[in-house]
């Protein structure tokens, strides 16, 4: 039985998106299940949420965090279909002299990203379920908007005691020679998810069940 195609206005948020998309499509996967995608990049978070609410795109892939607020508070019907990732993937922890453990990191210096990002926020809630809560002064979160590689380097140089990384940012580090400690992983939404609109979902149930097996086939491919 040959299926009728049907188009998806897909809009990816991150760099880091294209490649699962690129494979989908390059794979055959989107066209064995009837696809038509029209796959666009935008990066400014604000922009991709405004052309969703237009309906200038379907889907989005990425705006996982901020909208749950804005569906709490003013009943927006945004509503999140899937996700790649469960894991928080930054648990690779660069350390200076005298750290061997998350522990060892009170009353010292972390550096990360700005604390608007997944990467800062993530680090803030990591050390705090491991009890070190920066707002109470258990440790100091330096945030500094730098590449990965310059934060790294400075704990190398001990100017901070850590910083985390994910992979493969951590093996660029040992091959340096850093000190990398694996730690525990934490549970945490991220990577490509599938962001909508619960109209768009009730008006174009097929579509959402073929996207959903494109991501599932994906994936396993």
């Amino acid at each position: 039985m040959i299926m009728k195609p049907k188009s998806i206005r897909l809009l990816y948020r991150a760099a880091n998106h294209a490649p699962l998309w690129l494979t989908i499509e390059k794979a055959g996967i989107f066209a064995k299940h009837g696809l038509e995608m029209e796959i666009t990049a935008g990066f400014v978070r604000q922009k991709a949420v405004d052309l969703l609410t237009r309906g200038e795109v379907d889907m989005i892939s990425g705006n996982h965090h901020n909208l749950y607020p804005r569906r709490a508070k003013r009943g927006e019907p945004f509503v999140h279909l899937a996700q790649t990732v469960n894991d928080w993937l930054e648990n690779q922890m660069v350390v200076a002299p005298g750290t061997e453990k998350i522990e060892d990191l009170k009353g010292k210096r972390v550096v990360m990203d700005d604390f608007t990002t997944h990467k800062g926020l993530n680090v803030w809630l990591y050390l705090r379920l491991h009890g070190l809560d920066a707002e109470k002064g258990d440790v100091e979160l330096v945030s500094k908007k730098a590449k990965t590689e310059e934060h790294w380097r400075a704990v190398m140089a001990n100017e901070y005691q850590a910083t985390f990384l994910a992979p493969p940012d951590d093996l660029r580090a040992r091959k340096a020679g850093a000190t990398v400690l694996e730690v525990p992983q934490m549970a945490m939404i991220r990577g490509a998810t599938i962001t909508t609109t619960i109209p768009y979902v009730q008006e174009h149930e097929d579509e959402v069940r073929r996207m959903m097996k494109c991501l599932v086939e994906g994936i396993h491919y």
